[in-house]
């Protein structure tokens, strides 16, 4: 990338070339050293208060069971549709039931 261009013999800066990268330097910074971003859910706990099983919630919402036990214990991050689809069954927003954390 550019950052200088010459114009009537003379050397200016093009200063949205440098905005951009320093701009795009710092998001990757933060992005990455600080940021860890981690989606928790409460599906297990909802689960059991309705008293249903893992493949009974896995039948309603049309995924396999190995999704249900894995998105439990944080080891899957749900699609959006399934997201969405697990919040109409147990008729909350999707915002009570899946939250970001920054710590695992």
């Amino acid at each position: 990338m550019k950052y200088r261009k010459e114009k009537n013999n003379a050397c200016e800066w093009d200063w949205n070339k440098v905005k951009y990268t320093l701009l795009y330097s710092y998001f990757l910074y933060n992005r990455f050293t600080y940021m860890c971003q981690y989606i928790v859910n409460k599906v297990s706990t909802l689960r059991i208060e309705k008293n249903i099983t893992q493949e009974e919630l896995a039948l309603v919402v049309l995924v396999s069971r190995q999704t249900i036990i894995a998105l439990e214990k944080g080891n899957y991050t749900p699609s959006i549709l399934l997201a969405l689809n697990i919040a109409l069954f147990f008729k909350l927003p999707v915002e009570k039931i899946f939250s970001i954390s920054y710590e695992k």
